[in-house]
């Protein structure tokens, strides 16, 4: 017979509320964002870092777009000439602590950034074909430039 191991499964908004400790080698797993993280035993869910892994990419061809949870950890490839990207802010989509979402410009033209309401510490570069700018969640409504 075969053993069955089941992990812990919940959305991330419900890690983050409920903020359980997780048993030494617990998985726990992020049904909305697709991101894990292993206890300790002793550090709380939302002190608990998740383990480094390559980053994923999408391609995204629209001219204006809106980075949605999914994008968390990825690498979002745009490809339209002369694209405009948003990160929204937390009361639209709310990234864990620790998120980071790069963005390359593989299309022509140059990317612009909106960030209304948001706090982006560091300085974005010019986003012209080939160039890539990686973000990191420190805070409600704060990204860092990494």
């Amino acid at each position: 017979m075969a053993d069955l191991l089941q992990v812990r499964r919940d959305t991330a908004a419900n890690w983050t509320s409920n903020d359980p400790t997780l048993a030494a080698g617990e998985f726990g797993f992020e049904t909305d964002t697709g991101l894990l993280k292993v206890g300790d035993g002793s550090t709380a869910w939302t002190s608990l870092g998740y383990p480094p892994s390559p980053m994923a990419y999408r391609d995204e061809a629209s001219v204006s777009y809106t980075l949605v949870l999914g994008d968390a950890n990825k690498v979002v490839r745009c490809t339209g000439a002369s694209a405009a990207i948003t990160i929204p802010v937390e009361a639209s989509v709310n990234y864990a602590l620790g998120t980071e979402i790069s963005i390359r410009q593989a299309g022509t033209g140059t990317l612009v950034l909106t960030t209304t309401s948001l706090t982006v510490n560091g300085t974005v570069p010019s986003w012209a074909q080939h160039v890539e700018v990686k973000f990191r969640k420190v805070g409600s409504d704060t990204w860092d430039v990494v």
